[in-house]
């Protein structure tokens, strides 16, 4: 989600809702704005604070590299979250009852198979909605 503009990230999750079976879950995991900016206020570290948003990368050089961007696009980090704007961006594209977990490993989904509950878990905030 991380990787979309907000255009994008509504779009997205619109038609995640629209393919969803009633009652049906979306389990989002993305990094954590206030995880990073309270990493940054504890270790006072610049450079670390910028290279954890994603959103700086370097430019491609060689030849392949640039020719990926062409082809491939930019990777980098196009909009980020806290539990807050996460909720409301679930809210508003029409999922119900958006909620944040308590932290890794907790779902709302019944028997999650081998689902990672746990991906990211030192800079991720994690959230589920109905549909």
């Amino acid at each position: 989600l991380e990787h979309l503009d907000q255009k994008e990230a509504i779009d997205f999750l619109k038609e995640a809702h629209r393919v969803l079976m009633e009652g049906g879950i979306i389990r989002l995991v993305v990094p954590g704005l206030g995880k990073i900016v309270q990493d940054y206020a504890e270790n006072g570290d610049a450079d670390r604070f910028i290279e954890s948003l994603h959103t700086c990368v370097p430019k491609p050089v060689s030849f392949s590299a640039r020719l990926k961007l062409l082809l491939v696009g930019p990777r980098q980090h196009h909009w980020m979250y806290d539990e807050n704007s996460l909720y409301s961006l679930l809210k508003r594209s029409g999922f119900r009852n958006a909620q944040a977990l308590t932290g890794p490993g907790d779902t709302t989904i019944k028997n999650p198979g081998s689902l990672d509950l746990c991906e990211r878990q030192e800079e991720s905030i994690y959230a589920e909605a109905v549909k």
